[in-house]
């Protein structure tokens, strides 16, 4: 896909078709919020699949699988085209990606707030 005009997305899965990498990079002309890129993403968040989850509706990604090299791997596909066909979201609903991530902000980094020598 080629676009040459403005981009403005929520989510952008890089997967093995080819993008323009340093636009995207640059944010040149390029609004997204949520951007999983495997080049400069950490393999353990991937594995895992946090993010992916915080996302999309559970049904349109895989809940384990050997195979997971890529942010693409969780998706899967079958389901999300079938619920794109319908004019379904294959993403949850955006009070619940901003409830999922403000879950995360809340949690504390140390078990209490004593201070110690």
């Amino acid at each position: 896909m080629v676009v040459q005009g403005e981009i403005n997305i929520n989510v952008f899965i890089a997967t093995d078709y080819s993008y323009d990498y340093k636009r995207f990079q640059a944010q040149d002309r390029v609004k997204i919020n949520y951007y999983l890129c495997d080049e400069k993403d950490d393999s353990d968040a991937k594995e895992e699949g946090e993010l992916i989850k915080k996302l999309f509706e559970k049904k349109c990604i895989y809940t384990e699988s050997d195979e997971i090299y890529s942010w693409g791997n969780w998706l899967n596909n079958d389901v999300i085209f079938s619920r794109l066909s319908k004019n379904k979201s294959v993403l949850l609903p955006d009070e619940k990606i901003k409830k999922n991530f403000e879950e995360v902000a809340k949690t504390w980094l140390f078990p209490n707030f004593g201070i110690s020598n």
